[in-house]
């Protein structure tokens, strides 16, 4: 099964946590469409996501006790720029 969401964090170490948004329509109200986001954690290998990136997941067997997808690809990745001065990476976010 493959899911595609946002990177919400990027903290830990070969891990991202992706949130997934998918909508259904209200079982009794005509025309009310409800929201639900659900947050996944990602094994993310060589490290190339960033908060606000867009990627597709994975399942795959448990990496760990709450990971069990990984980063298949990122879609659509956030525009990204180095500081000339100190040579840090920085992105523009969500």
């Amino acid at each position: 099964m493959q899911l595609v969401g946002r990177v919400v964090s990027n903290l830990m170490r070969k891990t991202v946590k992706v949130a997934v948004v998918r909508y259904t329509k209200h079982p009794y109200v005509d025309g009310k469409v409800l929201k639900h986001e659900k947050n996944f954690l990602a094994h993310d290998e060589e490290q190339v996501c960033f908060v606000g990136d867009v990627v597709r997941i994975q399942d795959c067997h448990p990496i760990s006790k709450r990971k069990h997808f990984m980063v298949v690809k990122v879609e659509k990745p956030v525009p990204k720029f180095v500081d000339p001065d100190t040579g840090f990476l920085f992105t523009t976010g969500m």
